[in-house]
């Protein structure tokens, strides 16, 4: 499972009230259940609802890290002209990363803007992923070299564990191309990794039809009878999330495909958490 068991995750990430998110090591926390654990101060957290707010909150860095098995960050200096490289593999060395973990996807925040942006002296980063070779470099602005020495970013890299399933290698795609702010193309490749996921779950249960299932909205009410069997979710409780899947999935994705509706930033992140409360109880069927 992607988001489970907790065991698997180094972190749990708690609402700030002042605003953002707090990671703490899971090492903090007790585990009360697959779906609780209990901070130090006592309060009870459905493990849930923390990792939606994160979503929330942080937004595509949230479903990065959301999504993820595990991730590192590292701090780099970037000179003009000159290409910093970083192999993901040799991040997953500097810390216990497990070599089988699989590198999906990373995200480039600038943290220092040296100089007057009014006066065009500033610089622009540029990343590049090569098949899990990271490259940097930055360009600078002709009129004051000075002023863009030193200037530096900060990277994080995102893994995830190994797997056999067609459509967790569509989901991480659309995840790698939302790093990417490709939004139309991370929207087709999560529609699809649900889609995928839908039909093969049916296909396990002798229970797919193409007449009957030829569309998501259909399956995932069939599916709902699953959940609540193997006391996931009740099939009522899970009519709201099957309906905000049609609504912040299907229907832009639709509109992109049939319209050329371009998807907005507030689209794919509400999509994204649309996604998230599918994916969450879907990945608990036990076949």
């Amino acid at each position: 499972m992607i988001f489970l068991p907790l065991e698997e995750r180094t972190s749990i990430p708690i609402p700030n009230p002042n605003g953002g998110i707090n990671r703490f090591p899971l090492s903090k926390f007790i585990l009360l259940d697959k779906n609780r654990i209990k901070a130090p101060s006592g309060d009870v957290f459905e493990i849930k609802d923390l990792l939606k707010k994160q979503i929330e909150v942080s937004e595509i860095d949230g479903v990065l890290t959301t999504f993820s098995n595990a991730a590192l960050g590292v701090s780099l200096k970037l000179e003009p002209g000159i290409i910093t490289r970083i192999d993901a593999a040799d991040l997953q060395d500097q810390v216990s990363i497990p070599k089988s973990y699989k590198f999906f996807a990373v995200s480039f925040l600038a943290k220092t803007i040296n100089g007057d942006p009014k006066k065009l002296e500033h610089y622009i980063p540029f990343f590049e992923n090569c098949d899990g070779t990271l490259l940097f470099t930055r360009s600078s602005h002709p009129t004051s070299p000075k002023d863009f020495i030193g200037a530096g970013c900060f990277v994080t890299a995102y893994f995830h564990k190994p797997h056999n399933e067609a459509w967790k290698e569509v989901l991480y795609k659309s995840l790698y191309e939302l790093s990417q702010k490709n939004f139309n193309i991370s929207l087709v490749l999560l529609f699809s990794a649900i889609d995928i996921l839908t039909k093969n779950l049916l296909k396990s249960f002798d229970l797919y039809d193409n007449k009957k299932h030829g569309k998501i909205i259909y399956r995932l009410s069939e599916i709902s009878g699953t959940l609540e069997s193997q006391n996931i979710i009740d099939a009522t409780s899970f009519e709201k999330f099957k309906t905000e899947f049609d609504k912040k999935v299907t229907k832009p994705r639709n509109n992109f495909e049939h319209e050329h509706e371009l998807v907005s930033y507030k689209t794919i992140i509400e999509a994204y958490l649309a996604a998230f409360d599918i994916i969450w109880y879907l990945d608990q069927i036990e076949k």
